[in-house]
């Protein structure tokens, strides 16, 4: 459960998993930096558990069809309770 990881331990979990998907897709470090827009030495430093940017990480879920991991982030707030009761 990520929930009980330091932030660095997360983003190691995520760096080698980034990785895994990279390999299980047949594709090269260029292949996929070359796809994502990025350089292979940035591929590299974050399969490595550098930190990267956000916008670097849908770039790479996107090339390896893994863009639907953010579904759900997309959805609004669930209301309390007390909020329900107090708009009717």
């Amino acid at each position: 459960m990520l929930s009980t990881l330091s932030d660095e331990d997360i983003l190691l979990k995520i760096s080698k998993r980034l990785k895994q998907i990279r390999k299980e897709t047949g594709m090269s470090q260029d292949e996929a930096a070359k796809k994502s827009g990025i350089s292979r030495y940035t591929l590299s430093n974050i399969e490595n558990g550098k930190p990267f940017n956000i916008d670097t990480f849908i770039r790479l879920l996107r090339v390896y069809g893994m863009l639907s991991l953010l579904d759900g982030l997309d959805k609004e707030p669930r209301r309390s309770i007390k909020d329900k009761f107090r708009d009717q």
